[in-house]
C-alpha cells in the first residue's frame, strides 16, 4: 500500500480518427496508474485509505451521415479497474463494458434532436453483476451566438445479480430516471454555465450509486499564456438496491475547485489547482460530516 499522502499519477493513451466523406471512425486505448488519494482530488471524494489503482480502457465508435440532416452512430467501450489489495479484500475491483446507439436529426441550423439507447454492464470480482439498459431523448438549441442549451430525459432498468449476505444467489431489478441539462454562455475569452444530471456512477469501492449532480463552471483566458478555471458542485449519491448492500450510507458532497494554467512553451505548461470539499454522510441512525482540502502543483508536457 502507498504511504498516507503519496500520489502516483501516470497515464498513457493512443487515439486515432479516420474520416471519409460520409463515415468517421474513432478508436482509443488508454492505461493509467494512480492512487485513490490522487483520484479524489479530481472527484472531490474524501479518502480513508490511499491505495494504488490501475485502469485500462479500450473505446471505439463509428458515425455515419445518412442524409444532409440525419446522422447515426454507434460506440463500444471496455474498461477494467483494479485497486490495491487492502487486508485481502478485492470486492471493489470491477470490469465495465458499454454499448450505445444513437440517431441525430438536425431540424435547423441551430438545433437538433437525438434519440439514444445503451447497455452498461459492471462485473465485479466478487461475482456481482450489474447491467443497465437505458434510453433517452435529447434536444440541443442555440440562442444567438452566445447561449446554448442541451437537455435530455430518459429511463433506465438496472438488474443486480449476485449473492446476498447469507450467500444465497438472487437477482433484483431497479428502475430510475436518466437526466441531463446543460446551459452555457460563451464569453469573449471563455465560457460559463450550469450543468445538472442524474445517472448511475461507480464509487471508489465498486458500489453502484444513483448520482445527482448540480454544477456551475467559469473559465477565462487572462492572457494568451494564462487561463483560469473555477467550478463548484453539489453531488448526492445513494446506493441502488440498498437491501442488497450492507453499506447503506447516502452522501452529499459540496465541492469548490479552481485551476490556473500557464503556458511556458507550445508543448509545456505549469498549473496550480486547489479544491475544498465538505461531505455529509447519512446512515441508519447516524449522520457524520467531514471536510477536506488539497493543493496540487503540476508540470505538463506533450510529446
Amino acid at each position: 500500500n502507498y504511504r498516507e499522502y503519496e500520489q502516483d499519477l501516470t497515464s498513457f493513451s493512443l487515439a486515432e480518427s479516420y474520416k471519409q466523406e460520409r463515415n468517421q471512425f474513432n478508436a482509443k486505448v488508454a492505461i493509467s496508474r494512480s492512487t485513490t488519494l490522487g483520484n479524489s482530488f479530481e472527484t472531490g471524494e474524501l479518502v480513508r485509505l490511499n491505495v494504488p489503482v490501475i485502469a485500462r480502457s479500450l473505446n471505439g465508435g463509428v458515425t455515419r451521415l445518412l442524409s444532409e440532416n440525419l446522422t447515426a452512430s454507434t460506440s463500444a467501450d471496455w474498461s477494467e479497474t483494479r485497486y490495491g489489495n487492502v487486508l485481502g479484500v478485492q470486492s471493489q475491483d470491477y470490469d465495465r463494458d458499454k454499448f450505445a446507439l444513437s440517431a441525430s436529426y438536425k431540424d435547423s441550423e441551430h438545433s437538433n434532436w437525438t434519440l439514444s439507447s445503451y447497455q452498461d454492464s459492471f462485473a465485479q470480482i466478487d461475482g456481482r453483476n450489474i447491467t443497465t439498459l437505458g434510453g433517452a431523448v435529447s434536444r440541443y438549441q442555440a440562442f444567438g451566438e452566445t447561449w446554448t442549451a442541451t437537455a435530455s430525459l430518459g429511463r433506465r432498468k438496472t438488474q443486480v445479480e449476485g449473492k446476498n449476505i447469507t450467500g444465497e444467489r438472487f437477482a433484483q431489478d431497479n428502475y430510475g430516471r436518466v437526466m441531463t441539462l446543460a446551459i452555457q454562455r460563451r464569453l469573449e475569452l471563455g465560457a460559463m454555465g450550469l450543468n445538472a444530471s442524474q445517472d448511475l456512477s461507480a464509487r471508489a469501492d465498486g458500489i453502484i450509486e444513483d448520482s445527482k449532480r448540480l454544477e456551475f463552471f467559469w473559465r477565462t483566458a487572462i492572457s494568451p499564456r494564462l487561463d483560469v478555471n473555477f467550478k463548484s458542485a453539489v453531488i448526492d449519491r445513494t446506493p441502488i438496491l440498498v437491501a442488497f448492500y450492507t453499506d447503506r450510507r447516502t452522501t452529499s458532497n459540496y465541492n469548490v475547485s479552481g485551476n490556473m494554467r500557464y503556458l511556458i512553451a507550445p508543448s509545456v505548461s505549469f498549473d496550480v489547482s486547489g479544491r475544498w470539499t465538505r461531505r455529509l454522510i447519512e446512515e441508519p441512525g447516524s449522520t457524520t460530516q467531514a471536510e477536506g482540502s488539497a493543493i496540487s502543483i503540476g508540470l505538463h508536457w506533450k510529446m
